[in-house]
C-alpha cells in the first residue's frame, strides 16, 4: 500500500464554505499553508481543473512554497490536486478532499496520497495545523473524527 496521510474533521460551517475556502486566494492566504502568525506572502489561484496554484512565504530570507495543479473540482463536495513543495522540489503527491454536510456543519476527508514514507510525520501534523488554521478562518470550531 502506498504511504497516504488520512485526516476526518467536522467543521461548524457549511459544506460550501469550507469548500470555498480551498480556492478563494484571498482566504487561502491566510490559512492554507500559512502560519498562526503570519500570511502567505503570495496566493495565486487558477481554480479549474488543469489550473494551478501557488503559495508562497518569504521569512528571514528564505523563500518557501506549495505548488500544484487541479485534478477535479466538484463544489462543494470534492476538490483533488497535485502537491509540490519547495523543500521537495522532485516528490509530487495528491491531495483529495472530500467534503459532506453534516448536521449544523460539515465533515472534511482528506487523503494525501503519495507522501515520501520519511515525511508522513511532519506532512500528518502540517496539515492538522492546516485545517485548524482553516477552522480559524472561518471562525468555525473544529472537531477530529476518530
Amino acid at each position: 500500500m502506498e504511504p497516504r496521510i488520512e485526516i476526518v474533521q467536522r467543521f461548524a460551517a457549511s459544506a460550501e464554505q469550507v469548500f470555498a475556502a480551498w480556492l478563494d486566494p484571498v482566504t487561502a492566504r491566510y490559512w492554507l499553508f500559512a502560519t498562526a502568525t503570519r500570511p502567505l506572502d503570495e496566493a495565486v489561484i487558477d481554480a479549474r481543473v488543469g489550473g494551478s496554484f501557488r503559495f508562497v512565504q518569504r521569512q528571514r530570507g528564505r523563500v518557501s512554497g506549495y505548488a500544484g495543479r487541479y485534478l477535479e473540482i466538484e463544489s462543494p463536495r470534492r476538490l483533488a490536486f497535485t502537491l509540490e513543495s519547495s523543500d521537495r522540489p522532485q516528490s509530487v503527491s495528491r491531495v483529495r478532499i472530500d467534503i459532506a454536510p453534516c448536521g449544523q456543519g460539515c465533515e472534511l476527508a482528506l487523503t494525501h496520497a503519495l507522501v515520501a514514507l520519511d515525511d508522513l510525520e511532519r506532512a500528518e501534523g502540517r496539515w492538522l495545523g492546516v485545517l485548524y488554521g482553516l477552522a480559524e478562518t472561518l471562525g468555525a470550531t473544529i472537531s477530529m473524527v476518530q
